[in-house]
């Protein structure tokens, strides 16, 4: 998952351990290990604040090829999701949604496609 390098490589770069940016981000730290993971889905606020905390723009933090993953993940999942909204899939789903949104318009063409 892209995501999650791209995060570890720009904090390691800035010599922040996974609590400090945590803190600095206003995050909970075990937020930030899982996301390095790739454990978890990021929430548009933990892109947001994780982002501006390492002085990036949240599309630094993601790629092409991975949006059009969470695309066909929020694709498949589309129905399953509306039926139960407190389930897990429809927070991940939520919120993989929220983070496409953050990304401009020519990061959010599904390059195979569909």
């Amino acid at each position: 998952m892209m995501f999650a390098e791209n995060l570890r490589r720009f904090r390691v770069e800035r010599f922040l351990s996974q609590r400090e940016l945590a803190r600095q981000a206003g995050v909970h730290a075990i937020t930030v290990v899982r996301l390095e993971a790739g454990a978890t889905a990021p929430s548009t606020r933990s892109v947001g604040a994780l982002a501006t905390t390492l002085g990036v723009e949240p599309r630094d933090l993601t790629t092409p090829e991975e949006v059009a993953e969470l695309r066909r993940v929020l694709r498949r999942r589309g129905p399953e999701a509306v039926r139960d909204p407190g389930s897990q899939a429809a927070r991940t789903t939520a919120n993989l949604h929220r983070v496409l949104l953050l990304l401009p318009q020519d990061h959010r063409e599904d390059p195979a496609g569909g």
